[in-house]
Parts: structure tokens; C-alpha cells; sequence
């Protein structure tokens, strides 16, 4: 019972997660038809997070310069879950590949950029391997790839 409103229910973590994502599903369709109406061309932020448990979860950003104001444009697009161990980085590009060509961006992305983790570097280079073997074979494989300058130098 909430002492500020006593009228109030307080909801379990589940049914706020069970919430979060029902509504997700909703504005996820909104950003894919809006994002499909924006004429440019994309790139992504991704970075992972664990914690003591090593429950992890990558974050990917999209940003983009918009054709009608010039300015510059920044979205959360999604969290990705993958497993630790093994192969990680291969698992988090084949993610971000089907996440990004489940949003209509494959063959929008300009690149990618990430820190210098070693799991990251390897989720660029797969994600670029993907993207050069659906959608274009004009661009290198690794040529989607930026590492972030802050990190890159600590």
C-alpha cells in the first residue's frame, strides 16, 4: 500500500516489465514507419553491460543528420540480450544485423561504433560481413566499423 496514495496499487516488477514491453510492441511499428520515411542514412552506438550475475544486455543508439532540418538525431532503438561466453561477439553481430534489418535499416547503415572491447570488435566485423553478403558488395566488410576515441586511448 502506498502511504502518498492509499488508493493506490503498487504494481510488481513483472507487471511493469510485462507493461514496458507490451508497449513496445506498439511504438516499435511507430519508429520502423517513421524511420522508413527519413531519407539518409543511419549509424549505430552499441555498447555492452553485465552485472555481478552476468546478466548482460547490449545498448544500440541510432543516430542520423535529419533531411529536413539538418539537425542532428539520436534514438534509443533497442537493448539486445546475448549470452556471455563463447563466441559472443559473433552472437552480437548476427543480433544487430537482425535487429537492423528488422527495423528497415540493413542497407541504411553507415557504420558502426563501439568501444574497444574485444566482443565489440568482433560484433562490428561480423555485423559488417553480414551486411556486405545481403546487401552490398561494393563496401568492405570492415568498413562499418569506428571505435570510440575516448576509450581507444584508456
Amino acid at each position: 500500500m502506498c502511504e502518498v496514495l492509499p488508493s493506490y496499487e503498487l504494481k510488481s516488477p513483472r507487471t511493469i516489465k510485462r507493461t514496458i514491453l507490451k508497449m513496445y510492441v506498439v511504438v516499435r511499428q511507430l519508429i520502423i514507419s517513421y524511420l522508413a520515411l527519413e531519407d539518409c542514412r543511419f549509424s549505430i552506438t552499441f555498447d555492452g553491460w553485465s552485472n555481478r550475475a552476468l546478466s548482460t544486455f547490449y545498448l544500440v543508439t541510432l543516430h542520423w543528420v535529419s533531411p529536413e532540418s539538418a539537425k542532428p538525431m539520436s534514438m534509443l532503438l533497442d537493448f539486445l540480450h546475448v549470452f556471455p561466453g563463447e563466441g559472443v561477439g559473433k552472437h552480437c553481430g548476427l543480433a544487430l544485423f537482425r535487429r537492423l534489418k528488422s527495423f528497415g535499416l540493413g542497407s541504411r547503415l553507415l557504420c558502426t561504433i563501439s568501444d574497444n572491447g574485444s566482443d565489440t570488435i568482433v560484433a562490428s566485423k561480423e555485423l559488417g560481413k553480414l551486411l556486405y553478403e545481403t546487401y552490398s558488395h561494393d563496401i568492405l566488410p570492415s568498413s562499418h566499423m569506428l571505435r570510440c576515441i575516448v576509450t581507444h586511448f584508456n
